[in-house]
Parts: C-alpha cells; structure tokens; sequence
C-alpha cells in the first residue's frame, strides 16, 4: 500500500463526533491524516444503525451495558434506523455555526423541531419557549411569567459577570432574579435541560444560545437532522477525505501500542499495513458517569403529540426523576412515514431503568400497547472530562445535555492545544471553485477579431483525437470554425483510407 509508506502526520482512533470533527480540522490545515474505527459504520457511539444490527453493536462495543432488546414480528427491522445518542442541535448554537463556516453543510439535511413539551406524570402541556407560547401556557401563574420575561430580558447583561462562575444557576435565579423554586425547575428542566449542579455562568451561554437561537429555522430553538445524528460524524468525516484523509475501519483502536519510538512517533500494525505517524490521539469510552437509555418504535405518534407536527422534545418528571424523551416522526427518514421513533434518557441510577419503562407507560397513556413494534434498553457512558489526556486520549462521549455543541467546544478545545497558530475548520473551498495542477488551462490569444472557444470533448473527439488537452481557435467567423473542424474530419477519414484507394 503505497499510501501507507510515507509517515502520517497524525493518525486518530475513532469515528465518534469529537474524534472525526479533529481529524477534518487536521486534513483541512494540510496534515497527513490516518483515520480509524473499530466499528464497520461511522460514528462510534454517535452512529445510527440499523434496528436489526443493534444487538451486534452492542455486543462488539463493551461500552454499551445491560443490553436487551424485543421486537414485534410486524416490524421490518432493516426499515428502521436508530440513533445510539439522540441529539438536536441549537439553530444558532456551535455545531450549526461550524457546519455553516467551514462549508459542510452541503453533506447534511434538517427538519425542523416543532414542540417542546413537558409532561408532570398526568398531563402533557406546552413548554412556554417564546412569548406567544407564554401567553398561552397554563401551567404558570401571570407573576411567574411576568418574572420569567424580565429575566429574559435582563439574560444579556449576565454574561459578563465573573463572580457567575462560582455561583449554583438555581441561586443564581432564585437570589439574583427573584424566580419561584419552580419556575426556575422550568428553566433549568424544561427550557435549557442541565443538570442541578451547573453554575450561572455556563448555564446563562446556553441560554443566550437558547434565545439567539428562537425562530430562526423552526420555532423552537431547535432542528434535527435527517436520517440520523450518525450523519453529523460521517459529513466531518467526508470532509476530512476530500482533503486527503485516509480511512480504514474496522481496525481495532485498543491494539494500538501505548509507548511511542524514540523520536516521539509511533509505528502501528493495523491488519495487513504497518504505518508511522508523528501523533496519535485516541478516543476513549472510559468514564465513570453513566447515562440509561430507552428506544422505542411506535406504529403511530403518542397521544397528545400532534400528528402533523415534526420532532418533539418532551420534558418529564417520574417520581421525582428527570427523564428526557425525543419524539422523532417518520418525516426524519428513520422509520416508515406513519411510525415514530421515541428516545428515553435519564441519569444512571440502581432504579433508572424500570423509571425510563414508566415514563414510556406514562407517555403512551390509552394507546394501544401492539402498537409498540420495537423496544429496547441500555446504559452508557457519558463524559466527565472536557479535555486532553496524556496528550493522547480524549473522551468521545455525549453528555445528558440535548444539543451536540458540547462536542464541537470540545474538539475545538483540543484542536487549539495541538495546533494554537492555525484555523479550526476554515471554509472549504466549493466543487466548482477547484483548480486541480493537471487542469488543462486555456488562456485567451488577443486578436481584432472574435475569439471563439469549443468544448473541451469537441476538440478532444474531433480536432485532437491524439490529445488530452484542447486548443484554442482564433477565427473571424463561426462558420470557419466548422469548416476547420470539417477539414480536419475529412483529413483524418482519408488518413485511415488505404493508399491503393485514395
């Protein structure tokens, strides 16, 4: 394999978001990069898989525990595609801005996020996320929506206050803007969707995003992608093999040797190729923070959910437990157009499981149990540290957080300590702006008279059989253009002739 002779600059282990945003970050600055997964589809635990091969991705990946799984006999398990971490992204928030930036939006499609809902164990109501939808919420009293608009308001002048960083965002609402201990449950839960011990100052970012973010694409501050959160992954990764990056799957990263040669570099056996690279940088699905999940495909919407509404979010409440549910409808190209697909999850707990199976119970309500045609249940690891490890391993894990832009200020973090001069992710060039070196280049000759030129195939075919590049003719009619053309036929008939004929 002669593309393996020559040193790599850096070589990445695993196709997960972090881990492919770095390595087209690396291609796009000019780095030699060997990319590799274990898996044989992209994505790692940000991968979408077939509902038929989810078993045997959990049971490749040790990562994935507690597996079971039950299907229907009426479900065609390669029609139905399951996203191992469902995710939404901010319309304004770091993954849509780096996909617009960078120009790798064009590998990907979204569908707006219609609703956000929260559901207390007995009803399913509107989360109030603008202020028509505050008007209209019943569940706030008029003094808490008086006082969750003024907060709004006065969010912006938040963002520069440095004493916000060692203050809870619960005090923080509660002390400083005068919320009800549950009207800031409703922001903190419903709204921006974080945990109980985050600090004003990252929560309040996340809520700048979550405004900046409103009306922009859907009228949540939401969208989702189409045909899977997998395809996040596989559009950096494509990005990463337009600049050069090289690709090799299922290729086991936990045989990498962990000492590096002498100089620094390392010298990997990967199948049938022995490669050296200059760096190395692994993906790790180490942590000690555990995320519970269930999956279920249904043959028509939940009720409440409106049928001809896009993806939902749905906060609930299960006997004290926060649980969050991703309603995604067949318009996303994961299911059938008339089934949905429902993603439960929740912080790991000894009881986390039978509480997802609740909230299922509690959303499905009166609909008709035989219209769950699949199920299925596992816990996974989430990530505890935001950095580099050893200068080499890096957490490639999702968060409980809704939104992916964790992961993008993540590789960005990364990318800035390996590499402080250069650009993360500059605009890629257009296909039609490409100039290739071996692109025949036709420069003008200046006559008084009209400069006329053919197309390429015209004088490849017909002119210069015998050559790969045109030429250009100088001629003061069209009509002499034809003709030369046609002489040039005729010359090239009678050349082929035998000379006892001619």
């Amino acid at each position: 394999m002669d593309e393996f002779t020559e040193p790599f600059d850096i070589t990445v282990a695993g196709t997960g978001l972090v881990g492919s945003i770095l390595a087209a970050a690396f291609a796009r600055n000019g780095k030699r990069v060997l990319h590799i997964d274990e898996n044989d589809v992209y994505g790692d635990l940000w991968s979408t898989v077939r509902a038929n091969d989810l078993a045997s991705f959990a049971e490749r990946n040790d990562s994935l525990e507690e597996f079971t799984e039950w299907r229907s006999e009426a479900l065609k398990p390669r029609q139905v595609n399951i996203d191992i971490t469902p995710k939404v992204c901010s319309s304004r928030g770091s993954l849509v801005k780096l996909l617009l930036s960078s120009n790798t939006s064009r590998y990907l499609e979204f569908k707006p996020v219609a609703n956000l809902f929260s559901h207390d164990g007995s009803q399913l109501s509107m989360v109030p996320f603008n202020k028509s939808s505050l008007m209209k919420a019943r569940s706030l009293p008029p003094r808490d929506k008086r006082v969750l608009v003024r907060y709004l308001q006065a969010c912006k002048s938040d963002a520069d206050k440095p004493e916000l960083a060692t203050l809870s965002y619960s005090t923080h609402l509660q002390q400083t803007h005068g919320l009800s201990e549950g009207l800031a449950r409703v922001v903190m839960h419903e709204l921006l969707w974080v945990a109980d011990d985050i600090n004003a100052a990252d929560a309040t970012a996340l809520m700048l995003t979550f405004l900046a973010s409103l009306g922009v694409y859907s009228p949540t501050p939401y969208i989702a992608v189409m045909y899977g959160i997998g395809e996040v992954a596989q559009a950096f990764c494509r990005l990463c093999a337009v600049f050069g990056g090289i690709y090799m799957l299922r290729t086991d990263p936990l045989s990498l040797p962990p000492t590096p040669n002498e100089d620094g570099s390392y010298t990997l056996s990967l199948g049938q190729a022995t490669v050296t690279t200059k760096r190395l940088l692994v993906g790790s699905r180490s942590s000690t923070t555990k995320m519970s999940r269930l999956v279920v495909v249904l043959s028509d919407l939940p009720p409440d959910i409106p049928v001809d509404a896009a993806s939902s979010i749905i906060s609930m409440t299960i006997a004290d437990v926060t649980v969050r549910a991703l309603v995604q409808p067949g318009d996303l190209g994961l299911v059938d157009a008339t089934q949905c697909v429902v993603h439960f999850w929740t912080q790991t707990s000894d009881t986390a499981l039978d509480t997802l199976q609740q909230a299922l119970e509690t959303l499905l309500g009166d609909l008709d149990r035989n219209s769950v045609l699949y199920k299925a249940s596992f816990v996974m690891p989430c990530a505890s540290d935001q950095g580099l490890k050893d200068d080499q391993t890096f957490q490639d894990l999702p968060t409980l957080v809704a939104t992916l832009d964790d992961a993008i200020d993540r590789a960005a973090a990364i990318f800035a300590l390996l590499c402080p001069d250069e650009p993360f992710l500059p605009a890629a060039p257009n296909p039609e702006d490409l100039i290739f070196e071996s692109d025949p280049v036709i420069t003008p000759i200046t006559t008084a008279f009209q400069t006329q030129y053919f197309p390429l195939e015209a004088y490849a075919a017909v002119v210069q059989p015998d050559k790969s590049t045109a030429r250009q003719l100088d001629c003061v009619d069209p009509k002499d253009v034809v003709a030369v053309m046609a002489q040039a036929l005729v010359q090239r008939v009678l050349a082929s002739l035998p000379k006892a004929v001619v």
